[in-house]
């Protein structure tokens, strides 16, 4: 009974079931094994509290004095242990702690998770050592080539949002490149395309996106296949793929209503839609709430003379999100419409902040002051009614 209240877990049933057994009988003791293990596992979870409290000290002091638990059928205290002292900034002894796993024990999961682990926390350099402890794989590769990567990718990733004192080397990133080709790896190749789209060298991103997405069907692959199109200025092929993809994601839909609006602005060659096209746009710009779609959509429809389309599109949005073309169209069609009071009222609102509004008028007819007769022709005129 005592083996099966220690298996549930519930040390402290455990520790009161034995007291009550030896009050009912001096001359009972519980076995040694049964005392070695239950106080091993109190150590343990007295071990892994502290590590979610970040008591770091703690956890070390508990390992230092139960090396029954740094083995490797206790994987889980030694990796907390390991974290413990880089946390703590004994990076030597983390290291070697590290060290033992991968170079004792055999689990190939444990071993990669341990390297994995440990490049979170040590520098660099101690990552790099471990890496160079893994065995070689039947393929040629190295067991935790992946892993030396992770550092390659951290630095790609930096760099993509602005940060470029990473240190990321050409050779780093030939070798990276070179591994996700072969490794036919689509995120490594996603992660190439943002990056090389970050130093806009759109052909190499292009080339990328392209990639991961013959690897794998992933939408942020195809969205960025779109934007790379659309900065090479190849608007009909990215149009293409926007009406496609739509649906699939917000983001889409927001690429593909920017790619309609920026063709039905084009000053040298303005793109057209047909209605059902321009049915879909104008549900797209509801949805997204697109000041910008909103705008476009509704100047098309004012140069078409549709002026009660034009104020649907552009008086909603305007709430949405101000933005000068949307307030100079609204007082244009007021102005044709001669709803004078408000074209003026648009300008006050508006006006300080968008300055195109000032070569907008706004028209006030004179009233015609009456004549005020001569007394002479008073008389005159009265004296002929009469």
């Amino acid at each position: 009974p005592l083996w099966d209240i220690f298996g549930s877990g519930d040390y402290v049933r455990v520790r009161t079931e034995m007291a009550r057994l030896q009050s009912e009988n001096p001359n009972w003791k519980p076995s040694q094994e049964l005392l070695d293990k239950l106080a091993q596992a109190e150590t343990r979870r007295l071990m892994e509290r502290s590590h979610a409290q970040r008591k770091w000290a703690q956890v070390v002091s508990l390992a230092e004095g139960s090396p029954q638990l740094m083995v490797c059928a206790e994987m889980n205290t030694m990796w907390i242990t390991a974290e413990a002292l880089a946390q703590s900034r004994d990076f030597a002894r983390a290291f070697d702690l590290y060290k033992y796993i991968v170079t004792t024990c055999e689990d190939p999961s444990e071993r990669l998770s341990t390297v994995q682990k440990a490049s979170l926390l040590l520098p660099e350099a101690g990552t790099r050592s471990l890496v160079a402890l893994g065995s070689v794989l039947p393929d040629g590769t190295g067991e935790f080539d992946n892993v030396s990567f992770d550092l390659v990718r951290r630095k790609m990733g930096q760099i993509a949002q602005g940060n470029a004192a990473t240190g990321l080397t050409l050779d780093e990133l030939q070798r990276f490149s070179d591994y996700a080709q072969r490794s036919f790896s689509a995120a490594d190749a996603e992660l190439f395309g943002w990056f090389y789209y970050g130093q806009q060298s759109w052909e190499a991103s292009y080339h990328w996106f392209v990639s991961a997405t013959r690897m794998t069907t992933s939408l942020k692959s195809i969205e960025g296949v779109i934007l790379t199109l659309r900065n090479m200025e190849h608007r009909d092929e990215a149009l293409q793929l926007a009406r496609q993809y739509a649906t699939q994601t917000p983001e889409l839909k927001k690429i593909y209503i920017e790619l309609v609006s920026a063709g039905l602005t084009d000053q040298e060659a303005p793109m057209t839609l047909d209605e059902k096209e321009r049915k879909t746009l104008e549900a797209y710009i509801f949805e997204q709430k697109s000041a910008l779609g909103a705008q476009a959509l509704g100047w098309q429809r004012l140069e078409s003379n549709d002026t009660k389309a034009a104020a649907r599109l552009l008086e909603q949005p305007i709430k949405w999100e101000p933005t000068e073309g949307g307030a100079v169209g609204l007082a244009v069609i007021a102005a044709r419409a001669k709803n004078w009071n408000r074209v003026a009222s648009i300008k006050k609102e508006y006006g300080e902040k968008f300055a195109a509004l000032e070569d907008i008028k706004v028209y006030r007819p004179r009233e015609k002051e009456k004549e005020k007769p001569y007394l002479l022709t008073w008389l005159l005129n009265k004296e002929a009614k009469r």
